[in-house]
């Protein structure tokens, strides 16, 4: 998100060989009823982020942390999206708006699908959380 600044997610990028759903027939799994995958879970989770905001310039200090933040001062919203591809590590966001004092958490990882695990508080513009190892985290500001 960065780099490329999408504006939307394309069709042609769900093809099956990326599919949002397993089971029912898909790839030969015969076995089991049709379910989401993983993938589904991180793309609702990335479709959860409020319409219009820009991407905002943010970096990791962290190798196997990846982060992308949105925002819109005028409408008070911003979501953060962390990939953590590591073990589970203490975080430390700094930068945020002044009128932000808390964010939603939510998670999809092999254990949890795009579920909300707690707000945090921000104080003085920063959060201190705990980021769980191996998935995808997104946080939302309260209005």
């Amino acid at each position: 998100m960065n780099l490329a600044q999408p504006r939307s997610i394309l069709q042609w990028q769900l093809t099956a060989d990326y599919s949002v759903l397993s089971g029912g027939g898909i790839f030969g799994n015969n076995e089991e009823e049709l379910y989401p995958t993983q993938r589904f879970f991180n793309l609702q989770q990335l479709g959860a982020t409020p319409e219009g905001l820009h991407i905002l310039p943010v970096k990791a200090d962290q190798k196997n942390v990846t982060i992308a933040a949105l925002g819109d001062k005028e409408k008070g919203q911003y979501a953060v999206h962390l990939v953590n591809k590591g073990a589970t590590r203490n975080v430390k966001l700094s930068g945020l708006p002044a009128g932000i004092t808390s964010m939603n958490v939510y998670i999809t990882n092999q254990e949890r699908s795009f579920e909300r695990i707690k707000t945090i508080q921000v104080q003085n513009g920063q959060a201190e959380f705990s980021l769980e190892g191996a998935g995808f985290t997104s946080l939302f500001s309260s209005k």
